[in-house]
């Protein structure tokens, strides 16, 4: 998948709660959960979940599951759960359900499972809708944990990744977002990567750059070339996590050093925007360079102009004019521009 931006255990409760803020505590610490720093995420988060916020209470709930800053209490996830859940928290509501249904950290109860997967499905939460959907398909004798294979996550999937990619083809978004949701949890990077793009991109679900951000991070930590990307342009652009010129720097650079186009030239965009460091404008110029080099447009027509403002390297206009050129020729609209304007055919 190519596309690139512009049973209840921690194998479950692995994402954070989706929120819009601009800046501030909650903020600061997605950052500091983001960066593996939980208990200064915890130090930040515990005073808004006192204070009621839904979405503070929900990342609690998380932490405690996942043994995150915390000794692992599943009691104490199902209170910080239910305090989320009663104030219309989609996901804290589905969840809710999983934990009646499983009967990890709170007495089974099936009625009161069925009770928060409406609540959740009511809402549009699509975990919420399959959820109730399966319950409604089998009878009461039948009915197991929904999360079964999320209880055991060293099973093995009964779905392959191909099978997502086949979903996709045909335009199966939902089934392939299961299956990849399954997968992802199970560790697959390549799952993880396109189950990230799928939150970025929407495809008849709300899109969510919080979560895609999440899938990203871990796909990249396993050194997925395209999860790595994304995750760069994530905070190059200061979306689903704060921005840092820093950060998109350390991302794009394990794939840049790998020889791809895209992040050298992602690279580029970062020491010419961030001047923050020595020589940004030289660094620039060089990761321009091996992208133009190896014929992408974008990293030519950047280079171009450049060269023709003497950025970062001496101003020469001859060569701005040579890498104008073939990035117009590639169709790249900056460089017909230039060249318009420079009255060079």
């Amino acid at each position: 998948m190519k596309k690139l931006l512009l049973g209840l255990t921690a194998a479950s409760l692995c994402a954070l709660a989706p929120i819009s803020v601009l800046a501030g505590p909650y903020e600061d610490g997605l950052a500091a959960y983001n960066a593996k720093n939980y208990n200064q995420a915890l130090q930040l988060w515990r005073p808004l979940a006192d204070q009621g916020s839904a979405s503070a209470q929900f990342n609690i709930a998380m932490m405690y599951a996942n043994n995150e800053g915390v000794t692992r209490s599943y009691p104490e996830s199902a209170k910080w759960m239910r305090m989320a859940a009663g104030q219309g928290h989609a996901q804290a509501q589905y969840l809710m359900g999983t934990m009646y249904n499983s009967g990890l950290g709170i007495t089974k109860d099936r009625t009161l499972a069925v009770k928060w997967f409406e609540k959740s499905a009511a809402q549009g939460y699509e975990d919420g809708i399959a959820a109730l959907k399966k319950y409604k398909q089998k009878s009461t004798d039948e009915q197991m944990d929904i999360l079964t294979e999320l209880l055991y996550p060293t099973a093995k999937p009964n779905v392959t990744y191909e099978q997502g990619l086949s979903a996709l083809k045909v335009g199966a978004t939902d089934k392939a977002f299961s299956i990849f949701s399954t997968l992802s949890k199970q560790g697959n990077a390549n799952a993880q990567s396109d189950l990230g793009t799928l939150y970025a991109s929407g495809n008849g679900r709300p899109v969510n750059m919080e979560m895609a951000s999440i899938w990203w991070r871990k796909a990249a930590d396993q050194g997925h070339i395209e999860a790595q990307i994304n995750l760069g342009i994530a905070y190059y652009k200061g979306i689903g996590v704060p921005q840092s010129f820093t950060e998109a720097a350390k991302w794009f650079q394990k794939p840049a050093q790998q020889g791809n186009t895209v992040a050298q030239y992602h690279l580029g965009l970062v020491y010419k925007n961030r001047q923050d460091a020595a020589q940004s404008n030289e660094q620039s110029v060089k990761w321009y360079q091996m992208a133009a080099a190896q014929g992408y447009a974008d990293a030519q027509a950047n280079l171009g102009f450049m060269y023709y403002r003497g950025t970062g390297i001496s101003q020469n206009s001859s060569t701005a004019i040579m890498w104008f050129k073939k990035a117009a020729a590639q169709g790249q609209k900056g460089a017909i521009g230039a060249l318009k304007q420079l009255g060079v055919q």
